[in-house]
């Protein structure tokens, strides 16, 4: 045996799924679950966070919407704010907007790597949890029609 081996302790983490809730840590030490009431808070709150997601979509596609303008609106304007390489009809995005989807788009990737990782306590009932709370965001936030395009095809988390 190498002098470079340490004996390493035994893995309190399962890798694999269980319905043992008592004593178990979410994500954070402070997090522990010693409570029926608190499993059940514990739930609750993935899942809404869960349902956040497609809250923060929803929003994302909205402000799309609403900065969407007709082919040829921005080019007729004469706009001098138009690169020469712009394709007609594409109008460039002003700072603060971008600045502001981004802020969204980085908030929806914690949110997602989150989830992820409450995923990954292998957790039957917060599993279950990130699974409806997602159900349910979907219910809720989506406005599906016949000509819309999903702007996200995978719902892969990040």
């Amino acid at each position: 045996m190498s002098s470079l081996s340490m004996p390493m302790p035994p893995m309190t983490m399962p890798m694999y799924f269980t319905t043992h809730w008592q004593h178990q840590h979410v994500l954070f030490s402070f997090w522990e679950i010693k409570t029926v009431p608190g499993y059940c808070a514990s739930l609750v709150a993935v899942a809404v966070v869960a349902a956040l997601l497609y809250g923060l979509d929803s929003i994302q596609a909205g402000l799309d919407r609403g900065l969407a303008r007709p082919i040829g609106a921005g080019a007729a304007s004469g706009s001098a704010e138009l690169p020469l390489l712009t394709p007609p009809g594409i109008v460039a995005l002003s700072l603060p907007y971008r600045f502001g989807r981004s802020f969204l788009e980085l908030i929806r990737i914690v949110l997602s790597l989150w989830v992820m990782l409450v995923a990954m306590t292998y957790d039957v009932g917060l599993f279950v949890a990130i699974a409806v709370g997602g159900a349910v965001g979907h219910f809720i936030f989506s406005k599906p029609s016949a000509d819309e395009k999903r702007t996200r095809p995978c719902r892969c988390g990040v």
